[in-house]
């Protein structure tokens, strides 16, 4: 997932800063361009992520970085950031407290 790591140097990224960051490294367009599909909906692979969330990348850069998006937008964005609260913290562990809460 994409927690499994120990060292994270693209966080805090959107995707339209990951492609600045992408063309300045000169990576080759093919990347730079690939419509990113993480599976999201089960039973349809490929399917590209702004078709599974029903918004573009644009509009969620645009979100994050405080520009005026579509309500219907900004709606199930803010949604969605709801539905998934549990990713937004480390694993569980037993020593843990948060989770109990």
């Amino acid at each position: 997932g994409d927690g499994a790591c120990d060292l994270t140097p693209l966080t805090g990224l959107n995707k339209r800063q990951g492609k600045q960051l992408l063309r300045y490294l000169n990576a080759p367009e093919v990347l730079i361009e690939k419509v990113p599909t993480a599976d999201l909906e089960e039973n349809r692979p490929a399917l590209p992520d702004e078709v599974a969330l029903g918004m573009t990348y644009e509009e969620i850069d645009d979100y994050l970085e405080g520009k005026t998006i579509s309500e219907a937008s900004q709606e199930k964005l803010e949604a969605q950031y709801k539905r998934v609260g549990h990713k937004h913290h480390m694993p569980v562990s037993p020593l843990d407290e948060w989770w109990k809460a």
